[in-house]
């Protein structure tokens, strides 16, 4: 059966299985099955056809888990020894399978044994537990609506409910007490429209902080729970270490070389820095994701790679670039709300060199150099990690059989397309439009200036 198809029959099957029906997975897993004369091994089979379609056909079970359908309990490594009483019996049986082959010099040297003769398979039993899902009548049935649409409706709700929370908590900190000044700042002042631009910008910027928090904390939590407790102090003292670095830059700008933001708004200074700090505690949260990211990739790897290996590097990656797109969007519309900012000082002073473009552009500089210096890192440990996995899982066969070689090939690439090992692709695609962001969003802040 082709992997496609796997998902649809399990379907239904699991409609005859009763909630907290037990469903238990056996699947062949690195390294591939060795040939043995007592404790001698003489060789092991070319599995290079068969690892690709096994780690695609059990991601049908997966898939069951991510809809809800099932429940991951737990899995364990199991060694299966299949004894043939004389080599050409090995030989024979191995010949008959479609996607394991016996290289030529093994199979002379097995068919030519006159005695007993094993294969040793390593195997993975995992275990899954039918979840159960009731009607209003409490009766357990087979969703007939699209997975997970009722968590997604209400992860909707909470990121538009934090949404509008951030955007209150801007509006609140910016005009909560414009009764007091802002018939005297902006009476008769042409200046007005850039003032409620930059308003609604500053309250954009927040709520679209407030709305990545949500996700953010999702993808952070089960990897901090994961990570070993003594890589902790490390992520700490980088998070302390970025963060001295950011408020130093900012204080910097701010205090000694920016302009003052010359409106004659109270501690305007203040009320910006606070809510751009609020935004800054959200890419920090993502940063040290990024670094658990990084710790799990080093401490996560160390054992004989099998399917659940293959399926943790790869959710590794999809929560690393996830983080990085928070990073960048959150910094983009800061540089974006700065960008208000300015428009709305220039207006008020009738002067461009009340707030310098060049700052704006510095800004927008810094966030995107500081980004690439904490992403580039664990960018080139997962490229290790994932090509370390791809030569265990994939090892070059042995023998002149170019056929075979051919094939290693095509399923050489087909596993690096799933584990992201493209650098090229990856690199100057995803991750440099995320790393580019903050600066992309500088200079078109200047062009609409």
């Amino acid at each position: 059966m082709e992997p496609e198809g796997v998902v649809d029959v399990l379907r239904r099957l699991l409609q005859a299985l009763v909630p907290g029906g037990i469903v238990v997975d056996l699947i062949a897993v690195p390294p591939p099955e060795r040939v043995e004369v007592g404790d001698e091994v003489l060789g092991e089979l070319d599995q290079s056809r068969a690892i690709p379609r096994w780690l695609r056909t059990a991601a049908g079970l997966d898939a069951l888990v991510e809809e809800g359908l099932l429940g991951a309990e737990g899995e364990e490594p199991l060694s299966v020894l299949v004894r043939f009483p004389t080599g050409r019996d090995a030989v024979d049986d191995v010949a008959q399978r479609t996607f394991t082959r016996m290289p030529a010099e093994l199979a002379r040297r097995v068919g030519a044994i006159e005695g007993p003769v094993a294969i040793r398979e390593h195997s993975l039993v995992r275990r899954f537990r039918r979840l159960a899902s009731e009607n209003s009548c409490g009766r357990p049935r087979f969703p007939t609506s699209r997975p997970g649409a009722a968590s997604i409706r209400t992860a909707s709700m909470s990121l538009l409910l934090a949404g509008v929370i951030g955007a209150l908590i801007a509006l609140i900190a910016i005009l909560a007490d414009a009764p007091d000044w802002y018939d005297g700042v902006y009476a008769a002042h042409s200046g007005r429209p850039d003032f409620f631009l930059w308003v609604f910008l500053i309250a954009a910027q927040m709520a679209l902080s407030l709305a990545l928090l949500i996700p953010t904390l999702r993808i952070v939590q089960p990897l901090y729970h994961r990570s070993n407790p003594s890589r902790r102090p490390t992520i700490l003292a980088f998070a302390l270490t970025i963060s001295a670095i950011v408020i130093g830059f900012v204080l910097l700008t701010v205090l000694f070389l920016a302009p003052d933001f010359r409106i004659a708004i109270p501690v305007l200074t203040l009320r910006i820095l606070t809510l751009n700090m609020l935004s800054f505690c959200v890419v920090l949260i993502g940063a040290i994701g990024g670094w658990l990211v990084y710790f799990a990739l080093s401490d996560d790897f160390v054992t004989t790679p099998t399917k659940a290996s293959v399926d943790h590097f790869v959710d590794l990656r999809l929560r690393l670039n996830s983080l990085l797109s928070v990073v960048g969007l959150i910094l983009g519309a800061s540089i974006v709300g700065m960008a208000g900012l300015r428009n709305a000082v220039i207006a008020f002073n009738n002067e461009s060199s009340a707030f310098p473009g060049q700052y704006l552009f510095i800004y927008g500089a810094f966030f995107s150099a500081l980004l690439a210096l904490a992403y580039l890192p664990i960018h080139r440990r997962a490229l290790t990690v994932g090509r370390t996995l791809r030569d265990l899982l994939l090892p070059l066969p042995s023998g002149d059989n170019w056929t075979s070689i051919a094939e290693w090939n095509a399923n050489r690439k087909a596993l690096e397309e799933v584990l992201s090992l493209d650098l090229s692709a990856n690199l100057s695609a995803r991750t440099g439009a995320a790393i580019l962001t903050p600066l992309v969003a500088s200079l078109i802040g200047l062009l609409l200036s």
